[in-house]
């Protein structure tokens, strides 16, 4: 993999104030384009997943894993490679491949955990397609980077497909891993510690891809262990191929829920993504995309129903939607929702891939970028990474300068803190908690002249409840001089007309004259 490499552009999300009568733009950014990963020249797919693993090196800012399954090692086609990030420069801290081997695809999948107890998170890596499509899932240590497990499924499994954290399953104080093995339309949870299987769940569709795509969920059957949603895009639950995902209890692996997609090769569960509580039902909701149809859900992640139906209309036939999670882009306290495709559009020159970060608020777009070129698989992997951001995979970018494919854009989200909603971040506002009224309000009186905001972020209300009250200039008559002299500079400044001055004016001197002045 190449050094990365830093843009010099950024999505702005924009707020809208109005100063003097005249419309003021205020840019208040969410995601911003840190680096891009670029591939080297045995890379052939880099950036296919991704995983986010804490505080790697020690530096103060979390890390993450990125990995390229068709990487040549040792001359040996799609052995695969897994390379740990830093969060802060885009640089190479490790890299695992495991045992270099003909078309085992190592890093197919990652995941993190903590499986030898020591307090730092591990890396869980799959090879779903050595010893002969066994399969087999390596942990390295996040402390040392030596190897703690290899794993190895049996025959024709595809056994570390996927990959997802399964909390602490068998009460030893380790965390277990989650495996999908499509091969055999199981789902397995092995011991951190060991590496032995403490239970599984399958399906007896054998066309099903049972397992190819997981997720951890809250505790919903009480047993104090995170719960497992499974989906099997292949699945025909009622005779037609629609797919299905399927919620299983930790405590005695009884399938709670299912919901099936709702038309013919919809494929819904070739995707999932654990998501925050988005029902305010105290437990961790689900993200569904689909391998066709366009089809994608925020579910409930207690009996799978749907929460927020973000699916896209009209969306090219046999193009997934890969779902990524979800994170608080715009700071508005929404959970918003990051979705992929590698075929968001269609046009003479063949499929363009995107990624789009969806509000949770209102459905609106935040974020909408779509590929220059056709088949570069842009959004075909994409995860939310806590504490840091977002990263987006573009595995078949070719690099005209090294021949190799693959990329991985990584996007910055730091928190934008908005106390009043005015458009202005905190962090640049005169006055973060401002008096944000439709219209001027002086002493319970209403002026029904507009309450504007300034570049600042002080809005003219701010202005008139920052004069000292009567009390503190020792009589009304002082009080008086001061509001009408503020009066006369906001005309002056251009800030307020002549008409909104007589109008503040006369109610000001109004309310006043009641006693209403608190």
């Amino acid at each position: 993999m190449k050094p990365p490499y830093h843009p010099n552009w950024r999505s702005t999300r924009q707020a809208f104030g109005l100063i003097a009568g005249s419309p003021c733009l205020i840019a208040l950014h969410a995601a911003e384009l840190d680096f891009t990963l670029a591939a080297a020249n045995d890379n052939f797919a880099l950036g296919s997943a991704f995983a986010a693993v804490g505080d790697w090196n020690d530096d103060g800012t979390d890390d993450f894993a990125v990995s390229d399954p068709q990487l040549t090692a040792d001359g040996f086609f799609s052995s695969g490679a897994a390379y740990i990030i830093s969060g802060a420069d885009g640089q190479i801290l490790d890299e695992f491949g495991g045992e270099a081997s003909q078309s085992q695809f190592f890093g197919a999948s990652l995941a993190s955990l903590d499986a030898d107890g020591d307090g730092i998170t591990d890396l869980a890596v799959g090879a779903p397609y050595g010893q002969f499509y066994s399969g087999s899932v390596w942990i390295y240590s996040g402390a040392d980077g030596s190897l703690i497990l290899q794993v190895t499924g049996s025959g024709f499994s595809q056994f570390g497909s996927a990959l997802a954290p399964a909390g602490d399953q068998d009460g030893d104080g380790i965390d277990d891993l989650f495996v999908g093995a499509p091969g055999q339309g199981r789902v397995e949870v092995i011991s951190g510690a060991t590496g032995f299987q403490l239970w599984s769940v399958s399906s007896t569709e054998p066309t099903a891809s049972f397992g190819v795509a997981i997720a951890p969920l809250g505790d919903i059957d009480g047993d104090s262990k995170p719960d497992l949603a499974v989906g099997a895009p292949g699945s025909r639950p009622d005779g037609a191929p629609v797919g299905q995902v399927a919620l299983f209890g930790s405590s005695d692996q009884t399938r709670i829920a299912n919901l099936s997609g709702n038309s013919l090769n919809n494929g819904l569960g070739a995707t999932l993504a654990a998501v925050d509580d988005s029902n305010n039902d105290g437990l961790p909701d689900l993200m569904v995309g689909s391998s066709s149809g366009g089809t994608c859900f925020v579910v409930s992640g207690t009996d799978l129903s749907i929460v927020h139906d973000l699916s896209i209309p009209n969306h090219p036939f046999a193009q997934p939607i890969v779902v990524g999670g979800g994170i608080d882009d715009d700071g508005d306290g929404f959970t918003d929702w990051l979705i992929g495709s590698p075929g968001f559009k269609v046009g003479p020159a063949g499929f363009f891939g995107g990624f789009r970060m969806i509000s949770g608020e209102d459905g609106s777009l935040l974020l909408d970028v779509q590929s220059d070129s056709p088949f570069t698989y842009l959004g075909k992997s994409l995860s939310i990474l806590p504490g840091l951001g977002f990263v987006v995979g573009e595995p078949r970018l070719a690099d005209t300068q090294t021949g190799g494919y693959g990329s991985a854009q990584f996007w910055k989200v730091d928190l934008v803190v908005d106390s009043d909603g005015d458009g202005v971040p905190d962090s640049e506002d005169a006055n973060p908690n401002s008096n944000t009224t439709p219209t001027i309000e002086l002493f319970g009186s209403d002026t029904g002249v507009e309450n504007r905001l300034d570049e600042n972020g002080i809005t003219l209300t701010d202005r008139f409840d920052s004069l000292p009250t009567p009390e503190e200039l020792g009589n009304q008559g002082r009080f008086v001089t001061r509001f009408v002299d503020l009066i006369k500079d906001l005309e002056g400044a251009d800030l307020i007309s002549a008409a909104e001055a007589r109008a503040i004016r006369k109610a000001g001197i109004k309310a006043l004259a009641r006693g209403s002045k608190k």
